[in-house]
């Protein structure tokens, strides 16, 4: 049976992401630097869990009348730091829900969403390895391709 290069990439391709994705999933490299990316972010933040409100905190949390209940938490005001932001200003209301105006709790969402945000963006440097191989991949095929062509 006569395998066209398209199909063959595409055979190639479906066999290296599966597996590839095993990989990223199963990578001791890839745990050890998500494990040093957390405690890093940890490190650098751990001193700023008892600290006070700055800068902009006043207008968009203790003053900021829509985030002391969930209904409205998705309405932020238009003359704050957070008009426009319908997530953040949520954000603040669920952590005014749990803590008022404590600011270890809002400091430790603020990590968590650092730290979410590191590891995503490693995730996506490993899916961009795979892309690469399965582009590489697809190069190779065209090359033999071409060459079965030529030869014909």
């Amino acid at each position: 049976r006569q395998v066209h290069a398209a199909d063959r990439f595409l055979i190639v391709a479906s066999s290296r992401r599966r597996h590839g994705a095993a990989k990223v999933r199963g990578n001791p490299g890839l745990r050890w630097r998500a494990t040093l990316i957390v405690a890093a972010i940890a490190m650098v933040y751990a001193n700023s869990l008892t600290g006070p409100f700055l800068l902009d905190d006043d207008p968009s949390i203790l003053n900021n009348t829509q985030i002391r209940q969930m209904a409205t938490a998705l309405l932020p005001p238009r003359d704050s730091p957070v008009a426009g932001q319908p997530l953040v200003n949520l954000s603040y209301a669920a952590n005014f829900a749990v803590g008022e105006f404590g600011t270890t709790g809002y400091h430790l969402v603020n990590i968590a969403i650092h730290m979410a945000a590191a590891l995503v963006l490693l995730q996506r440097s490993e899916v961009g390895a795979l892309w690469r191989s399965a582009r590489e991949t697809l190069a190779e095929t065209n090359a033999a391709a071409r060459e079965r062509r030529t030869h014909q």
